[in-house]
């Protein structure tokens, strides 16, 4: 895919009494998926010298309940005006995360009542695929790898990098044994004849002794010389403590490619 997206123009009449900055969030929770920069305008009517403004982001790796900090973009505006910082560059941010939304920082540089209308419009090229969630049971019971099919086939065209977000809950048992990593697997002519599996990871993903709930973001992983016609994405996971117990775990998986 390779959409541009126009955010509508979203307004917001803001009020501060203190130098402390706040915090208004202008868009939802939005796909990370393939964006390498945005390009925002910000106009602001109605405020007096000492309103302050810039524009933030934030991103959330797996859930919007549990999100990172906010990070201020551009720089530090103040009083009426019409801002547009340019091409904004967020690739690493984007490919470690699932969603961001954007918004404005504000305060009162001089700690009285200070207030304005905020409008705020953004756009940028959207160059990823969202593959949709899957949830599938993990069960080991010996040494050995075992995988998970997570996506349908799908054409390899142009097909570079992909990336999960994993929730992993109700592992048992939670001795941190259970290890498992984004993998996938090629069909040259056929699906009927794929290739064997291959990791999409560097190593292993572990949770710790005691742990029966973990969850992160892969990243984006290169797939190098992915010349075949068909693709898909699976979970490789296996017991990393020999064969000692009947492993089990749910596994939600958020998807996508670019």
């Amino acid at each position: 895919m390779n959409y541009r997206n126009l955010t509508a123009q979203i307004q917001r009449h803001l009020i501060s009494n203190n130098t402390t900055p706040l915090q208004e969030w202008f868009t939802d929770w939005m796909s990370c998926d393939g964006i390498d920069n945005i390009r925002l305008v910000i106009k602001v009517k109605n405020s007096g010298a000492s309103f302050s403004w810039q524009p933030i982001v934030q991103y959330a790796a797996v859930r919007v309940d549990s999100p990172g900090a906010a990070t201020t973009i551009g720089n530090g505006q103040s009083n009426n005006g019409e801002y547009n910082p340019g091409d904004i560059a967020v690739a690493t941010d984007m490919g470690n995360n699932r969603l961001f939304r954007l918004g404005v920082q504000y305060s009162s540089a001089s700690a009285s009542v200070q207030q304005g209308d905020v409008y705020l419009q953004a756009s940028w090229r959207q160059a990823g695929t969202d593959l949709g969630t899957r949830r599938v049971t993990l069960a080991v019971a010996d040494s050995s790898d075992k995988y998970e099919v997570l996506t349908p086939w799908m054409p390899a065209t142009f097909m570079a990098k992909v990336k999960a977000a994993f929730v992993l809950t109700s592992i048992t048992p939670s001795n941190g044994n259970l290890r498992y990593m984004l993998a996938y697997q090629t069909a040259d002519t056929a699906i009927e004849q794929p290739g064997t599996w291959q990791d999409a990871e560097a190593g292993w993903s572990q949770p710790g002794n005691g742990t029966t709930y973990a969850e992160r973001n892969t990243g984006e992983r290169s797939l190098a010389n992915l010349t075949q016609m068909w693709f898909r994405l699976g979970v490789k996971y296996s017991q990393a403590g020999g064969v000692d117990a009947n492993y089990t775990a749910v596994l939600d998986a958020a998807l996508a490619c670019r």
